[in-house]
């Protein structure tokens, strides 16, 4: 699933103009799922918008211009067993699809189709 506009300013990765406004409801009354739909009622709805998030959090330190984009990571594997090697080959495999710095043309994302393009993530050995 892609991060959202508001997460990923959060995390650095876009400004605060880029995030179109939100609401946010709180005093929900009533909750249900119908399907894939969530229905509910609430007595109370705020809509956010560039301005009154850096009202709410402040500006960003650092800014989106000035953050860390790049990542890199260490995969540990902890099991009872030692890994076969199709195991070996899986937890591979898995590691170089979320690193990818490009569309994978499959419906899930990666790191960087999640971020649309603005991180990334190297995974070494």
């Amino acid at each position: 699933m892609p991060f959202n506009e508001l997460e990923l300013y959060l995390m650095g990765m876009i400004s605060p103009s880029q995030v179109s406004d939100f609401d946010v409801f709180t005093d929900i009354t009533s909750f249900s799922v119908n399907e894939n739909k969530f229905i509910f009622s609430a007595n109370n709805r705020v809509t956010h918008n560039s301005s009154s998030l850096e009202s709410l959090l402040g500006k960003r330190i650092p800014n989106s211009n000035d953050s860390q984009k790049n990542f890199k990571i260490l995969s540990i594997v902890i099991t009872d067993s030692p890994l076969t090697e199709d195991e070996w080959d899986k937890v591979d495999a898995t590691a170089e699809w979320f690193s990818k710095k490009g569309d994978d043309g499959s419906s899930l994302y990666n790191f960087w189709e999640a971020t649309n393009g603005q991180g990334s993530i190297d995974i070494e050995n």
